[in-house]
Formats: structure tokens, sequence, C-alpha cells
């Protein structure tokens, strides 16, 4: 009886190790990601090359990436896109 015991309470420990580390956040995405993800949405934004496109400005806050598009030589944004760490989802925002 004492060994059942202490079996169930070493499966109840166990658990409670195991799960915490399953339902953790996940980790934002890094730079390169967001860009890969924006590109990818800014490519259909632009139905074509993003040769005459630069990033300005890119920031992160609030579990988002926001990556600006402007064309070389300008001073102001085109377009921007939202990527969001959770859905890794992009957005286009136009400015």
């Amino acid at each position: 009886m004492l060994k059942r015991f202490h079996l169930s309470l070493a499966f109840a420990y166990a658990g409670l190790l195991v799960f915490p580390s399953a339902c953790t956040a996940a980790r934002p995405l890094s730079r390169a990601e967001a860009f890969r993800i924006a590109d990818g949405e800014a490519r259909s934004y632009v139905h074509g090359d993003l040769k005459q496109y630069e990033h300005w400005p890119v920031f992160h806050e609030d579990g988002r990436w926001y990556i600006g598009y402007r064309q070389h030589g300008k001073k102001f944004v085109d377009f921007g896109i939202d990527v969001y760490d959770k859905t890794k989802k992009a957005w286009v925002l136009v400015e």
C-alpha cells in the first residue's frame, strides 16, 4: 500500500515538472524571421520584386514586429507590415 502511494506521488511530481515547460509561451520571432515573413507579404502587396524598397523603420514591441518599406532615396514610408510573434501572420498597413 505504501509503495503504491509513493509511486503515485512520484507521478504527480513528474507531471508538475512536465506541464509548465509545455505551457510556456512561444518565443518571439527573430529579426530575420520577421523579415522573411514580411517580405513574402510585401511581394504579394506590390505584385513583384522588392529591389526598389528598403526596410525602414524596423522595431519590435507588444508582441509584434513593424517593418516599414520605402523606396530608395525617398523620405517617407510607402507601406508597412506588422508581423505578430504569436501567430506568425503578417498584415499590410498602408500609410
